[in-house]
Parts: structure tokens; sequence; C-alpha cells
């Protein structure tokens, strides 16, 4: 579906018959960057079109979603919470259930429903982005920049979300997009773990009767557990062999 100032556009592609038209006409419009495109939490959004249609950049997005999450600090807003944010009227049909799994959008022709609940998904998203826009006074670059970088995360790791811990918030978990451009030095980082093995080692500290059991069967042990105040533990066998000893 897609929503212009003017009018609603639902996309038959199934029905259309030149799929592959569809899709290069579709690539080239993601990828202007004149052209804003409206989204709300597009991770599964990039995570599709890239593995459906190839676009491996999107530019010039607008993610209505770290917008709210600018605003209120939670950074998993549904659509209802943006319309109700800007003031506008709430998508009756979300939240009901109508559309899990999305399988009500692979039946033909399609139902009235579904046309109705696409339409809404867009029209209503769009006006939210025009009150925004408007609140702002038209400077939206750096929430389309925190967008992009969203949408270029997103391709990256397969549609995951990439968070990050504000140290100025006592550790608050933000969206990794918004954190980067608005406080940057903020972003707590930390030293990569580092493993290794030492079997010696680990034998001196453990009591005999255990390590001499080890040492029988050295091949088949996975894991020993040494928690203070606790009898150590191992596990050894793989599949239903799996024993804690």
């Amino acid at each position: 579906q897609m929503c212009t100032e003017d009018a609603v556009y639902i996309f038959d592609v199934l029905a259309l018959g030149s799929e592959q038209a569809f899709i290069d006409t579709i690539r080239d419009f993601l990828q202007n960057d004149r052209i804003i495109k409206l989204f709300h939490d597009l991770h599964d959004d990039a995570k599709m079109l890239n593995a459906e249609l190839s676009v491996d950049t999107m530019k010039r997005t607008l993610d209505m979603q770290i917008i709210l999450e600018s605003v209120t600090g939670n950074f998993m807003t549904g659509l209802n919470d943006v319309l109700h944010h800007f003031e506008i009227e709430r998508h009756k049909m979300k939240g009901t259930g109508f559309a899990n799994g999305g399988h009500v959008f692979d039946k033909r022709p399609m139902s009235r429903d579904a046309i109705e609940y696409a339409v809404n998904d867009v029209f209503l998203l769009r006006k939210a982005a025009r009150a925004f826009i408007e609140k702002q006074d038209g400077d939206i670059k750096s929430f389309v920049q925190k967008s992009d970088l969203r949408a270029a995360q997103a391709i990256e790791f397969d549609g995951a979300r990439v968070m990050s811990f504000d140290v100025a918030k006592n550790f608050a978990i933000v969206s990794n997009e918004l954190l980067s451009y608005q406080h940057p030095n903020n972003i707590a980082t930390f030293e990569p773990t580092t493993f290794y093995t030492d079997l010696n080692d680990l034998m001196q500290i453990l009591p005999y009767e255990i390590s001499g059991q080890i040492l029988k069967d050295r091949e088949s042990f996975r894991e020993i557990c040494l928690d203070l105040g606790e009898t150590p533990v191992v596990w050894s066998g793989v599949g239903s062999d799996y024993k804690r000893r």
C-alpha cells in the first residue's frame, strides 16, 4: 500500500502479472533520495524488501516509531500509540487479531476488510507524519538520518533491532540509531569477552575425586560449573546421553 497527499493506492502484485516490473519500480522509488518514505517500525519491512526485492539501501526514510521514542523514551510503540500522541483517530482494526499472521491478505479477491485495513495503515500514518512535520516547521533532517541508519542496520542484521545502553540515564536501553545521533558519547562500550580453555588449571582447582573422573573420560565432558558454596558439577555426553555428575 502507498499513500500520497491526494490518494491511497493498493497494489496487488499477484494480480499485476509482471512482478519484476513492479519490483524494479519500487526499488527505484525506495532508493530515491528526493522522496520521503514513511514507515512505522521499518525493521521487518527492510528485511522483507531486501530479501524479496533485493533492496540493499533505503534512502530518505522516516520511521514514526523513532520519533515517538525520542519523545516518550519507549522504543516498542505501536501505530495507535503514534496516532494517540498526535491526536489522530486510532486504527480501529489494530489489536483485534484481524491481520495476525497476514493470511487474510493471501486470499483473492481481497476482502473489503483487508483493503480497509491496508488503506488505514498508510492513510493514518500519513496524517500523523503531517502533524509532526508541521510541528517541526519542516525540519526533519535529523530524524531522516536516524531512520536511514535504522534501515541500513535492519538490512545488515536481518531485521533485528540494534539497541544501546545510555550511561547518562542509568544504562537505560535506547535504540542505537536514536542515541548515535543525539548523544553518541552516552553509548556504553565494553571490552569484548575473551574465552579460553585451560584444562590443567581446572584440574588443579577441582577435588581429586572429580578431576580423576574427568581425566578418565575427558573426551566426553562438555562443561564444568564452579559456583561458590556449591558442589562442582560436570556435564558430559551428547544428546540423550547428556548427564550431570
